[in-house]
């Protein structure tokens, strides 16, 4: 059976690439071994041996060198992390030794010269004989299905006196609606006792209003699916806030990466309760953002999507509700969201110091990115640049190091302006113009600008 390791679709055939990498330094380490002539005791090339398949490892895991990023096509961006890789291992091979105190062997050194060399060689061949990953011709998204898919045939579930015109009311008796609403019947589910008992019901019945009281914080996503379930499409689901102890706009995330859209909020015996209609299809991609470093979609080079790291600045799940909050606020003069209600006070330190950009380091590590560039770009704010600015965006890596945007830049058309400005450059003289960029870029930092 022939192995593809370059098959792009396969986390197994991904992590063939780690695993050679590991098997010919161990080859090769033996092979100096053999055919050096000087006897070195067996305890030093014991140690030597741990220290260099440690630092190896070590650097397979920051470059992510597990897989190729065939996507890139140019020989180059596909090499760089393996570049970086090679780098990496001599650099954790000193420090190790050092660290321990114990003198390198020349034959250490050596292993890993060859073995990247190897590796190296081997991807620049295999890439010279087979046609590497597919890229439109006209540019356009290689993921489409980003974005969250509204219900089709949905109707409206409306209850008589919750409304005050356009808005609901904020006062509202549901102690009354539930006890006396009996035009709606089976149409009406009331949780109030158990919740994992009363939600398990039939389970081909989905009722068109959901009431509760009893959501818990520690199981909220999972009963959030639970009675996404229950609600036929358009229905909707009303909930006590108080017991859940989250932010409102985690909240508000949180139902929308479940497929509810919060439509309002009233008040009932001094308990808030936030009224959601089921409008959505849950997301099937994207990783919500409830860890301490988060991990981002982003449009990358010709297309791809591309993960990118940063410290959490916004409250969990807020990247969920961008598309909706870039509607209803104002874009900046500077292409931000004017007053942002996800970004916590946290999150207003780390962007002033520019702290929550650090993990982006790992993203140009493993090749993700390139040192210098313009930023990548989240798919509802790309969605707002013209054709011709995408088709260029398209041909170029993002960068690490952006250009930074003050108020004294008049309006988005002129960002629009300047980025693509950078792109034309690039495409004609790439390091002149990232050499210019990388230094304009540090002077504006040490002066305490942040495009914020």
């Amino acid at each position: 059976m022939r192995i593809h390791l370059f098959k792009t679709g396969s986390n197994n055939n991904y992590m063939l690439i780690g695993l050679l990498q590991v098997v010919l330094l161990i080859m090769i380490f033996i092979f100096f071994t053999f055919i050096d002539k000087n006897q070195i005791d067996l305890t030093i090339l014991i140690i030597n041996m741990i220290i260099i398949f440690t630092s190896v490892i070590l650097s397979v895991i920051f470059t992510n060198t597990t897989k190729i990023n065939l996507y890139q096509k140019k020989i180059n961006y596909i090499l760089q992390p393996f570049i970086k890789a090679f780098i990496l291992s001599f650099i954790f091979t000193y420090l190790i030794s050092i660290i321990i105190d114990i003198d390198l062997i020349a034959r250490s050194t050596q292993t890993i010269i060859l073995t990247y060399a190897v590796i190296m060689m081997f991807i620049a061949i295999k890439c010279t004989k087979e046609p590497l990953y597919k890229v439109h011709n006209d540019y356009e998204l290689i993921h489409t299905n980003l974005d969250q898919r509204e219900l089709k045939g949905r109707g409206i579930v409306q209850i008589e006196g919750l409304y005050d015109g356009n808005k609901i009311k904020e006062k509202f008796d549901f102690g009354s609606f539930i006890k006396y609403g009996k035009k709606y019947d089976k149409d009406l589910l009331y949780i109030g006792e158990n919740f994992d008992i009363q939600i398990s019901g039939p389970n081909n019945h989905q009722s068109k209003i959901l009431i509760t009281n009893l959501l818990n914080r520690n199981k909220f996503n999972a009963q959030l699916k639970k009675c996404f379930d229950k609600i036929i499409d358009g229905g909707l689901f009303i909930f006590n806030l108080s017991n859940l102890k989250l932010n409102p706009v985690e909240v508000k995330g949180r139902l929308m990466y479940y497929g509810f859209e919060e439509i309002g909020h009233t008040n009932y015996n001094d308990l808030t309760y936030i009224v959601a209609r089921k409008v959505y299809e849950p997301y099937d991609v994207g990783t919500p953002s409830d860890n301490f470093i988060i991990s981002l979609d982003r449009v990358g080079l010709f297309g791809h999507n591309i993960k990118i790291h940063k410290i959490r600045s916004m409250f969990p799940y807020s990247e969920f509700l961008q598309k909706k909050i870039m509607i209803k606020k104002n874009i900046s003069s500077i292409g931000k969201i004017d007053e942002d209600p996800r970004i916590t006070p946290f999150g207003k330190f780390i962007r002033k110091y520019w702290l929550d950009e650090l993990p982006q380091v790992y993203d140009w590590l493993r090749g993700e990115i390139k040192l210098v560039g313009i930023r990548a770009l989240s798919y509802p704010f790309f969605e707002k640049y013209p054709d011709r600015y995408k088709k260029k965006y398209f041909s170029v890596k993002p960068g690490f190091i952006c250009p930074i945007f003050d108020e004294t830049i008049n309006g988005f058309d002129e960002i629009i302006k300047i980025e693509e400005k950078y792109l034309d450059d690039y495409l004609k003289n790439p390091v002149v113009t990232d050499f210019k960029l990388f230094f304009r870029t540090l002077k504006m930092i040490f002066k305490g600008t942040r495009s914020t």
